[in-house]
């Protein structure tokens, strides 16, 4: 089965997760799926505004820097860099509205999970904690 690491853990985003969480089981039998969509990190007006601004103090060298031992760090970590294409993001979101993610509810994705090929795993990650932050099975 396919697993995903959580995302950020900081307080934002695990309160995000856990009440999508929690709102999946109220919506239980009313045909209304909720999932987390972490869609990964994407060039952007925003991340272009950045880099001028590096440009401008001079410190262009030391962002590069910075940004490639991301890369290095989460090629060696998860096997795939945290940049994703912003199509990659796109196909992520139409994948959980569309009919194809079935029951999918209550659970994180990321735009660099192998999403289009759950479909036949769909029961098993419901009847688990694979992309949920819950790692402990309650009694």
């Amino acid at each position: 089965m396919a697993t995903s690491r959580p995302p950020g853990t900081g307080p934002g985003n695990q309160l995000s997760i856990r009440l999508t969480e929690d709102l999946s089981l109220e919506l239980v039998g009313k045909n209304i799926q909720v999932n987390v969509m972490w869609p990964g990190s994407h060039r952007t007006g925003l991340v272009d505004e950045m880099w001028d601004s590096a440009a401008a103090v001079g410190v262009t060298e030391r962002l590069e820097e910075t940004r490639q031992q991301m890369v290095v760090q989460g090629l060696a970590k998860y096997g795939t860099s945290f940049s994703v294409s912003l199509e990659r993001a796109t196909d992520l979101a139409v994948y959980l509205a569309s009919d194809v993610s079935g029951s999918l509810s209550g659970r994180c994705f990321e735009a660099v999970d192998d999403f289009l090929n759950l479909s036949h795993e769909i029961p098993e990650i419901m009847a688990s904690d694979a992309y949920t932050l819950r790692r402990v099975e309650l009694e």
